[in-house]
């Protein structure tokens, strides 16, 4: 039986000259980075920068706002809108925002699911799919073949996910979807526009709907 006085912590098992040496020369290369920094930020901001009159001359759009600071079309979907500014006497406000899919406030979709003690993942996914929300015998359905599809690559878990851990929930799940694409076969011909973008077909749905793995995960 192990004796847990005997357990030590690992930075305590560490000799202090050893733990010393490691702190002068992390403190070294922090010093080095940071005097080179210093030294070139000037040199890279003057060569990286582009004069800001040179946006109006040749009707470049900086990010996604226009020089009034609304935003820019970057394409056309019927899935989502967001709605981030209100027109007031001819003007557009700013306004708190609100997010739209296929017509439905996520607000009003979120309330109802909460009132009525759903996940609404599922239903959510099917709207995004469909266009349209499911009734109860085409969301048994749904599901039923979602559950099919909910098992990960062979040692995608060990590879993926607890190798390269990560605190932050967010971009842990957007790792592992992107690397769910590699493990796709009809994956590639999507990226390489061997089909239309604006007319998916059927493998393209389901290859889209690898991020419905995502309760797996």
């Amino acid at each position: 039986m192990v004796d847990k006085n005997q357990i030590l912590r690992y930075d305590e098992k560490i000799p202090g000259n050893v733990k010393e040496v490691s702190r002068m020369k992390y403190k070294k290369t922090s010093s080095i980075i940071r005097e080179y920094t210093d030294s070139y930020s000037k040199l890279c901001t003057e060569s990286c920068t582009v004069p800001k009159e040179l946006y109006s001359q040749f009707g470049v759009k900086r990010g996604l706002r226009d020089e009034n600071g609304t935003g820019v079309l970057a394409g056309l979907t019927n899935i989502s809108s967001i709605q981030a500014y209100e027109e007031i006497d001819g003007k557009k406000v700013p306004c708190d925002g609100r997010l739209l899919y296929r017509g439905y406030d996520i607000i009003d979709l979120t309330r109802n699911f909460v009132q009525n003690r759903r996940f609404g993942f599922e239903e959510t996914a099917y709207l995004l799919l469909f266009g349209e929300l499911p009734n109860e015998t085409k969301l048994a359905e749904f599901k039923d073949v979602l559950s099919l599809c909910r098992t990960l690559p062979r040692n995608f878990t060990r590879d993926v996910i607890m190798k390269a851990a990560n605190a932050d929930i967010m971009n842990s799940l957007t790792k592992s979807v992107l690397n769910l694409a590699s493990y796709d076969p009809k994956g590639s011909r999507y990226l390489h526009a061997e089909c239309s973008p604006a007319e998916p077909d059927a493998d393209q749905c389901i290859s889209d709907a690898g991020s419905l793995r995502l309760p797996c995960i």
